[in-house]
């Protein structure tokens, strides 16, 4: 049996696969420090909050819109990289704004998602609630063209994000679009339509008969 195993073999030495290589094979995918300079993907990040000046920027909430390395931004831990041709970072905060609407023992206000309307990026806030995290900062995508970021209440019964005139449904907080579309390996989302509206967020819907998500396929 030795003798038959060692002629199927061929004398030939084989690999001793319970050690690791010398030397990673070609394409075997991305080494830890590659991971580590990957653009990070949009959505809500609990590790950012908002460091500005407690001044509103839209009723009952200040905001600031840029880039990770922004002096209005704190990471809980390492920055993130970004890229900036097609992505911004948000991060709002309803402490220390004078807010009457929002009631006594208010949490406070907190990001629920955001939605791509056109042109345009429209964040959208919900009131803090026991048990749920409070999440106040995320990377969205950078509007197209002309387009705007805005921030809107997630129904009308949430006193965050309106304009400070009050006037309207939402707040414009910056003309920060991009001169054309994202390329294709941009994760930014898009529309079907200008009428066509997409919820991004990992929360439930908040409690409300006049706010709604039309799903899409």
């Amino acid at each position: 049996m030795k003798a038959n195993a060692e002629a199927n073999v061929g004398h030939e030495e084989v690999a001793d696969f319970n050690k690791p290589l010398d030397h990673p094979v070609e394409g075997q995918g991305p080494t830890f420090e590659d991971a580590s300079h990957a653009e990070a993907l949009l959505g809500a990040r609990p590790d950012l909050s908002y460091k500005g000046p407690p001044t509103a920027t839209c009723k009952c909430l200040a905001v600031a819109v840029g880039q990770p390395g922004d002096a209005s931004f704190h990471w809980g831990g390492e920055r993130p990289r970004t890229n900036p041709d097609s992505e911004l970072v948000i991060a709002v905060t309803s402490s220390g704004i004078a807010c009457p609407e929002a009631g006594a023992g208010a949490l406070g206000a907190s990001y629920w998602g955001y939605e791509v309307k056109g042109s345009d990026v429209v964040v959208v806030i919900e009131p803090a609630a026991p048990g749920r995290p409070q999440t106040t900062g995320a990377i969205i995508p950078r509007p197209l063209g002309g387009g705007q970021v805005f921030v809107r209440p997630a129904d009308k019964k949430v006193p965050y994000g309106r304009a400070l005139s009050g006037a309207g449904a939402k707040c414009s907080v910056g003309q920060l679009g991009m001169g054309q579309a994202p390329s294709e390996t941009s994760s930014a989302p898009a529309t079907k339509s200008n009428t066509g509206v997409r919820i991004h967020t990992d929360e439930a819907p908040p409690d409300s008969t006049e706010f709604t998500a039309p799903g899409t396929p």
